[in-house]
């Protein structure tokens, strides 16, 4: 019986270090736009161009993201610089972001800051539709500003 014990022992310690091991895996997970697709009936192309980028800005709310590039919050500003059509189209958009720890993110090089948002970002990058479904083809998120 005291063998059994320690071999469920071992195999309960051999558990318990895979889950942290798996937990400190998850939490250094970076988004990457290539992830990011969305499904909609929308025709408009600014209205498209918002859904993805709030989807693509949300992947970094996550808590298994790495606290340096974790975001609490986000505002996209406007949109504008659509070309193109439904099936491949290009945009530039403002932004601001809110990170988790100020001192720690290190996703953009250098901001302007007000309070606890880091503003006036630009972004620019090609979305395309294939079938029913769009996705971001190409994303600068250090763009320049119109």
């Amino acid at each position: 019986m005291n063998i059994l014990k320690k071999a469920l022992l071992i195999f309960l310690f051999f558990l318990l270090s895979l889950s942290i091991g798996f937990t400190i895996q998850m939490a250094n997970y970076t988004p990457n736009f290539n992830d990011i697709t969305l499904k909609t009936n929308s025709t408009n192309l600014i209205v498209i161009t918002k859904q993805i980028m709030t989807k693509y800005f949300r992947s970094y709310e996550n808590k298994t993201v790495k606290k340096e590039l974790r975001i609490q919050d986000f505002k996209i500003i406007n949109i504008r610089g659509i070309t193109g059509n439904r099936e491949k189209l290009w945009f530039t958009m403002k932004y601001a972001l809110k990170p988790v720890n100020m001192k720690l993110f290190s996703m953009f090089g250098m901001w302007a800051v007000k309070g606890s948002w880091i503003i006036n970002r630009y972004a620019c990058g090609w979305i395309i539709k294939t079938g029913q479904i769009y996705r971001i083809d190409s994303l600068d998120l250090n763009g320049s500003p119109w």
